[in-house]
């Protein structure tokens, strides 16, 4: 990993991560492979599948986005501090990211803190670069081979999870310290008032 911030931080990818990374083409996605090859794979579980519905429910993530919801809900299950993505279509992004922080916390976790890199590296505009572009595509592919059935994409990683146990890893989550009782927005929420 290119930069000097790497050392400072842990990095873990998800089975979802290498599910997007190993489309497309041949070449591209075996470079990808190689670069996240070795990293810890972070834990799914059935508590993802739920946030990452909630996600969905809550209307914090649209409908056609639920890969977009397993990133967000694999991160927060293991208490991810950062949230590194370029998708800031979906999840990195003013309109969205407050009811992402929100669907979380009314579910009693704190979300991570959702980043993008900069938007360039070494001269390259990122946000036109064709790699991310192709990975962005290729999302929409994976979640598409399901008809972007939340269940059904869950049921993939859990099979491709089992695959790879000796490289995941379960970090606990972070949990509000905020009671509901202090907080009328999350006493709102939780009644199903908007």
């Amino acid at each position: 990993m290119a930069g000097t911030q790497r050392p400072n931080y842990s990095v873990f990818v998800s089975e979802l991560v290498l599910s997007e990374a190993c489309k497309g083409h041949p070449e591209a996605a075996q470079r990808r492979l190689a670069a996240i090859g070795a990293l810890p794979l972070l834990q799914i579980s059935l508590e993802v599948r739920i946030l990452a519905q909630a996600l969905i429910e809550d209307h914090a993530l649209p409908v056609k986005a639920e890969a977009d919801a397993y990133h967000v809900a694999i991160a927060v299950l293991n208490g991810i501090k950062y949230l590194l993505t370029w998708n800031c279509t979906h999840i990195a992004n003013a309109h969205t990211r407050p009811k992402i922080e929100a669907t979380c916390r009314a579910h009693g976790y704190e979300p991570p803190i959702i980043c993008t890199p900069t938007g360039t590296y070494r001269g390259i505009n990122m946000w036109k670069d064709p790699i991310v572009t192709e990975t962005r595509a290729l999302r929409d592919e994976y979640a598409r081979q399901f008809n972007y059935d939340a269940d059904a994409i869950f049921e993939d990683l859990m099979a491709k999870q089992a695959t790879h146990l000796e490289r995941v890893v379960s970090l606990p989550p972070r949990k509000v310290s905020v009671s509901t009782e202090k907080n009328p927005s999350l006493t709102q929420r939780s009644s199903g008032l908007r």
